[in-house]
């Protein structure tokens, strides 16, 4: 930790030795964009430090430590989570739902109604069909290919790490409808080409909700490609879907539905449960590890933030989940999912260690494995830092001769600016 007085650091040689990397992060939940610059210091001024503005001695225990996480954790077994369900054999041949294309305020205007009819049903999931593309050639290979992935694969990992899915409609099964509506889904233009595969909707999982179905429904395009990625589509919507029925648990006095930021990274973690395709989630852990400064982790809500897909700060919490994974007990997701909150602070409580020091401890690890994007062998323009973000720089050997290095951040706010070097 490095102390930053009226936005300025001051790096000196026993913090920042040649040959090694600077991580520079702010682990704050806030949207803010922070700007930094860094300037070599000349000679006099290294040697005329004022007193009290970078003396305090190193401190062992902030020491950067490997992986595993050191953490007391003591396991028990997951709470149950009682979920009403009134199970039933009978299946409507034909169904209505509410389909929003969130715009940017959720109107009467910015839904459609979709109607469509039963194709396939299984032990646990029914595949209804928009009727609109009910002639398409590969629906019924398409629809046998999901009803087996979810009984016998996909439901069982979700069910048995996170929580059982709530059977809203009573119908006895997860219905997932197919429908080529999904085209017409995003908050902009720009997105709206982007192709959307899947989505499961929070106010599905309601049974008071206006605007939802009161079902649990999953929507998945019906183009979709039998292939290894469907398996991995599966098991991301179905994580939503057990994450959004965990808030209808009443035996939680905060069962409410996570940050966006925790419910797309246990999806993505999801994705890695007894599967070995990546395709979801490869492209965008790239993205942000080309720019990590342009991808906040701790963010409430991505539409609102401008950040809906956003590939950086999705991979942000990708990477962010499978660290800690790696990093901590192996049954600490279903603990957290099964503790009293699923938050930020749930996961703090759980594992007695501050949100600084989680965010720390990963971007530091994340370092050590990078090819850096920047580099310290010469004055920086200034650089960003988006939110809950950090940027990796290498500290080349030429920097030697440099006595030491100015931090100027682009705020005049007193504050600790999370700084760590990594071997």
């Amino acid at each position: 930790m490095i102390p930053v007085n009226h936005g300025v650091a001051l790096l000196t040689p026993n913090r920042l030795a040649p040959g090694g990397r600077l991580v520079i992060g702010i682990p704050t939940p806030s949207s803010i964009t922070h700007h930094f610059r860094l300037t070599p210091l000349p000679t006099q001024l290294a040697s005329n430090i004022p007193s009290g503005t970078e003396t305090v001695p190193d401190n062992p225990s902030l020491r950067y430590s490997p992986s595993p996480l050191d953490l007391e954790f003591t396991s028990t077994q997951p709470s149950s989570i009682a979920l009403a369900s009134v199970r039933s054999s009978s299946l409507s041949s034909r169904r209505t739902f509410r389909f929003p294309r969130l715009a940017s305020a959720l109107s009467e205007s910015s839904f459609t109604r979709i109607e469509s009819e039963l194709v396939a049903s299984g032990l646990r999931a029914a595949i209804y069909i928009d009727r609109r593309d009910r002639d398409l050639p590969h629906l019924s290979q398409l629809a046998d290919e999901i009803i087996r992935l979810t009984d016998a694969e996909v439901l069982p990992l979700i069910e048995s790490r996170l929580c059982p899915i709530a059977d809203l409609d009573g119908n006895g099964r997860v219905v997932i409808l197919l429908s080529s509506e999904l085209v017409r889904l995003s908050p902009s233009e720009q997105l709206a080409a982007v192709p959307l595969k899947g989505m499961t909707w929070s106010e599905d999982f309601s049974r008071t909700s206006p605007r939802g179905n009161a079902s649990d429904v999953v929507y998945l395009h019906p183009h979709l490609k039998i292939d290894a990625g469907l398996k991995s589509l599966l098991l991301h919507e179905l994580a939503h879907a057990a994450t959004f029925s965990r808030a209808l648990d009443k035996s939680r006095s905060a069962a409410a539905t996570p940050p966006d930021w925790i419910s797309e990274g246990l999806a993505h973690l999801a994705e890695t449960w007894e599967n070995a395709d990546s395709s979801n989630w490869h492209s965008r852990l790239v993205a942000f590890e080309h720019s990590p400064g342009d991808a906040p982790l701790f963010v409430d809500s991505y539409s609102r933030s401008g950040l809906w897909r956003h590939p950086p700060s999705r991979g942000a919490v990708i990477s962010f989940f499978q660290w800690l994974e790696r990093s901590t007990p192996a049954d600490l997701i279903s603990q957290w999912f099964a503790a009293s909150t699923l938050d930020l602070a749930g996961l703090e409580r759980l594992l007695g260690v501050p949100r600084e020091d989680l965010f720390r401890r990963w971007s530091v690890d994340s370092a050590r494995t990078w090819s850096a994007p920047l580099h310290l062998d010469s004055p920086q323009a200034s650089l960003p830092l988006r939110g809950a973000a950090f940027l990796v720089l290498d500290v080349p050997a030429s920097s030697i001769a440099v006595t030491g290095w100015k931090l100027e951040l682009s705020s005049e706010t007193d504050t600790e600016l999370g700084i760590k070097q990594a071997a």
